[in-house]
């Protein structure tokens, strides 16, 4: 009985020392799986930074500053207007004098940076206006800037900002006493004012042949972060449209693709500081493949592809992309089987999306709380692709996304929710898995960083190495929990009793020591070497767990497993894993990773 469990301890610990998630006793199925989610604010909450009413159901899609806080803009049941940046309201129109309202504010984007400034779409005096911190910026019926001097604003729409404070939103102009649109544009603000307003592409501009028309400019865009980059779908006659990134076409219809089909709608953009984009569209593919995701203008992901044990069964639509400044990419599809369901999916591959890790579908379960149980149920995933990004990617890897929430006993709720994802480290762009679900999919190891939100607690000591031969000594301590911003803690390994430097017995081993709880992204050091061939008592000390606002929850690192980490297991039996632990370190060509 005794080796058949330190047979199957073994087995287990060798397809799961990549994530080193050990269960006691209790099989996965056994468990409860439920997907971590942060719940940020939905309708119905009071916030202290508030006027004391509750948020209604009017807050737009969702943005990200660059350093990943979630931003959004909406009313309270008051009516008062406000923007939302990271846990709180940082402006209510009640504030100023300004006639402003938030008519049409649910029905566009907005964005803020880290340096307090901020953008949203709310109505002034019953018109459309672009308004940011400094107030104003144009409304309807404006002067265009960029135009001659008797061309105004038609309207307005998609507004972003950078890192830098410069706005960004599209608009359609119309000439003084004509009654009908007359050209578009994509505006730039570099001081947000509308004297520091100028046009990235209007109507009429030439870009290499290709001569945009009356709608030449659509509200199809993105911004890097930094502003260095841009990326927008564009329009001459006969209505071909074309993609082009920093002023140079990258893809343009009835054109190929390259792989298979030709270019024929392109719905979905997303570009980052480093100048890499994706897109999303439809080809001219058999129609169960014609769906697509392109990074840099090559086809990384199609319809009907497998992903994350997702069939994208045709009618399969991409509804929201986002790559973050890291490379790293969330995606979300609209998939079969009846009724279509939704689902988010991460990758730290760009070029290789089939590798994506499913993080979230529609009718899944949430812990909103990181206690392990299901308090709501996700009802949608909420995008539209002709209203706004709908998806961020933060660069703390913090997936953010509109959605409608289940409670027991309650109609649907709409919310603005986070979801932690992470890379397992470096990415493993070389692999593109993930160690997802307890299992190192390619072989090769998984990185010894976990990159989580939240502070974690440290891991306690190492285990002796068995038989501690002058070349062996203890195992390396236990890693540590992710400290706040996601770096991993590395423990210090202990030290074996009778194997520091004035050795010991031969005739025992020494149990192992208890290493310090480490900080920081340095790696666990092993203790000293033991002396002798007869082993001790592999030490066993708690589990380390990443920080993810709870230290006991552990979805991030694909083991999804719900409760706390193994604590006080048998002296045997953790003999029989620390033999499992000696086998698959020496098989591994990368340092064991951060315990769940």
């Amino acid at each position: 009985m005794l080796m058949q469990l330190l047979t199957v301890g073994r087995r287990r610990l060798l397809l799961c020392t990549a994530c080193l998630c050990v269960s006691a006793g209790l099989s996965a199925a056994a468990q409860a799986q439920v997907v971590r989610a942060r719940l940020v604010a939905q309708d119905g909450d009071v916030a202290a930074s508030g006027d004391g009413s509750a948020l209604s159901s009017t807050m737009t899609y969702p943005a990200s500053t660059p350093l990943g806080k979630p931003v959004f803009a909406g009313a309270l049941d008051s009516d008062n207007t406000y923007v939302w940046v990271d846990d709180q309201i940082v402006f209510l129109a009640s504030q100023t004098s300004d006639p402003l309202s938030a008519s049409g504010v649910i029905t566009n984007s907005c964005g803020a940076n880290d340096s307090g400034n901020w953008v949203m779409l709310p109505s002034w005096n019953g018109l459309p206006a672009v308004y940011t911190d400094l107030g104003k910026l144009v409304t309807v019926d404006d002067p265009a800037p960029g135009f001659a001097t008797d061309v105004k604003i038609w309207s307005v729409s998609m507004p972003q900002i950078d890192a830098s404070g410069a706005v960004y939103f599209r608009g359609t102009v119309y000439l003084d006493g004509m009654n009908s649109e007359s050209g578009t544009a994509l505006f730039r603000s570099t001081d947000r004012s509308a004297a520091g307003t100028t046009t990235l592409y209007k109507t009429g501009d030439d870009l290499n042949g290709f001569v945009l028309d009356t709608f030449g400019v659509s509200n199809r865009y993105d911004i890097s972060n930094d502003g260095a980059h841009h990326i927008v779908r564009v329009q001459k006659t006969a209505l071909v449209h074309a993609v082009v990134v920093d002023g140079t076409r990258v893809a343009t219809e009835a054109e190929s693709t390259g792989s298979e089909g030709d270019w024929e709608a392109f719905e979905l953009f997303s570009i980052n500081s480093g100048g890499h984009y994706l897109f999303a569209g439809d080809s001219t593919a058999p129609t169960i493949r014609d769906a697509y995701i392109a990074y840099d203008a090559q086809i990384t992901l199609r319809e009907g592809d497998t992903v994350g044990g997702v069939e994208l069964l045709n009618p399969a639509t991409p509804v929201g992309v986002s790559i973050n400044d890291k490379g790293h990419v969330a995606h979300v599809w609209n998939h079969n089987p009846s009724p279509p369901s939704r689902t988010l999916f991460y990758s730290c591959n760009p070029a290789d999306l089939t590798k994506s890790k499913k993080i979230v579908s529609d009718d899944d379960e949430l812990d909103l709380n990181g206690d392990g149980v299901a308090d709501a149920t996700l009802d949608r995933l909420q995008l539209a692709t002709n209203l706004g990004p709908g998806l961020t990617l933060a660069e703390t890897d913090m997936v953010y996304v509109r959605a409608g929430l289940k409670y027991a006993g309650s109609s649907v709720v709409r919310a603005t929710l986070g979801f932690p994802v992470n890379c397992c480290g470096d990415g493993a762009v070389q692999s593109g898995e993930d160690c997802d679900d307890n299992n190192d999919v390619d072989g090769d190891g998984c990185s010894a960083t976990c990159k989580l939100e939240g502070s974690g607690t440290g891991g306690t000591g190492g285990v002796a190495g068995a038989g501690g031969a002058s070349t062996g000594g203890a195992s390396a301590g236990g890693a540590g929990g992710a400290t706040t911003g996601g770096a991993t803690a590395g423990g210090t390994g202990g030290a074996a009793s009778g194997g520091a430097a004035a050795g010991g017995a031969t005739s025992s081993g020494g149990a192992a020591g208890s290493g310090a709880a480490g900080s920081g992204a340095t790696a666990g050091q092993g203790g000293a070497a033991g002396s002798s061939a007869s082993g001790g008592t592999a030490g066993g000390g708690e589990s380390g767990s990443v920080g993810n606002e709870d230290p006991s929850d552990d979805s991030g690192c694909g083991c999804r497993q719900a409760g706390t980490p193994t604590r006080g297991m048998a002296a045997w039996l953790l003999l029989g894993l620390g033999l499992g632990v000696r086998v698959s370190r020496r098989r591994r060509r990368s340092p064991r990773r951060a315990q769940c």
